[in-house]
């Protein structure tokens, strides 16, 4: 999953801005189960939505509603076909390699 030569920075903020939210149990655990599933660069290992929701015991639809509304907070994004964490919350970095 992770590089061993990668780190991973969270900004101080993100734990006070998740709690600030108020999110419901599914939107908290799909956000955790896409913390997990952390790669290189912000992206998030690529998963189907329905994959998701058995792993998390849930619906399709409301993976896809958590997944609007962690966008809408700007907490993740989409590009293309992947989903990556905003570097406004969580920044990598490869040991070595200068951004």
């Amino acid at each position: 999953m992770w590089k061993s030569d990668e780190i991973f920075i969270v900004n101080k903020n993100l734990p006070q801005v998740i709690l600030n939210k108020n999110y419901s149990a599914i939107n908290y655990r799909v956000l955790f189960t896409l913390m997990n599933r952390i790669s290189y660069n912000n992206r998030i290992q690529t998963i189907r939505q329905m994959k998701l929701a058995e792993e998390i015991n849930t619906s399709q639809s409301n993976i896809s509603k958590s997944l609007r509304k962690l966008q809408n907070d700007e907490i993740i994004e989409k590009r293309e076909h992947d989903y990556y964490f905003t570097e406004k919350y969580i920044k990598s970095k490869v040991e070595g390699v200068k951004k």
